[in-house]
């Protein structure tokens, strides 16, 4: 969550398909050229006749010798025989703005699987899952926190610090503040996505019960139960 809040740049590693090395994805060897496809004439389609109840209709398809370029290899490449790509691993740098939200998808154009013949790219698609951070929970852009503070600290007020994403802020609790009282810090949540603004962070601040007392301690609220607090 604190990544997502101020963009994070992340490396990926991927097995896809990149242009070949040893044809520059043509599919051709090296010294030799393109030809015609005999199979579709260079259109790049084929037509094929299917019979309905309502009669017979021609429908066009994709040369599956060319792949719809209409040109095949001379000479099919030794390396990646013919196709033009091979399977490669690789490193693949991506940047996540500032303010991602689980659930978003980011699209990297052409870093994907290379195109058939020195064709274009595609494009990555990542599907963005933020982690739970241990002391914030987040709705939207806005940030909430439980804060214990001693029962002292509500009846006499007190400043609390209290660490953000960004920096250490101060957060005055006024006198005789119920425990379960929520204080509303504007622009202190996370940042929203495209630079649209900060969201509100929500500080809930309930009263500590201690584990065990010592004996001044436990006299002293003894004197407090008798006055009826």
């Amino acid at each position: 969550m604190r990544e997502a809040h101020k963009g994070v740049s992340k490396t990926i590693k991927l097995n896809k398909d990149e242009s070949c090395n040893h044809c520059s994805g043509s599919g051709a060897e090296p010294s030799y050229g393109m030809k015609i496809c005999s199979t579709c004439d260079g259109s790049g389609a084929i037509s094929q006749q299917i019979r309905t109840m309502l009669g017979t209709f021609a429908q066009k398809q994709t040369c599956p010798t060319c792949n719809g370029s209409g040109k095949i290899p001379e000479k099919k490449c030794s390396k990646c025989n013919g196709l033009g790509i091979t399977k490669n691993k690789v490193d693949v740098d991506i940047s996540i703005p500032a303010g991602i939200q689980s659930g978003q998808t980011l699209e990297i154009p052409e870093k994907g699987n290379a195109g058939s013949y020195g064709g274009r790219s595609g494009s990555i698609y990542i599907s963005v899952r933020v982690l739970e951070d241990k002391y914030f929970r987040r709705n939207g852009d806005d940030l909430y926190l439980t804060k214990e503070i001693p029962f002292t600290s509500l009846v006499f007020g007190d400043k609390i610090n209290i660490e953000t994403f960004d920096s250490e802020i101060i957060l005055t609790v006024p006198k005789f503040t119920k425990s379960g009282e929520v204080f509303k810090l504007r622009s202190k949540g996370m940042n929203k996505l495209y630079n649209r603004g900060i969201g509100d962070l929500y500080i809930t601040v309930k009263s500590v019960i201690p584990n065990s007392l010592n004996s001044k301690q436990k006299q002293l609220l003894q004197e407090l139960k008798k006055e009826g607090l």
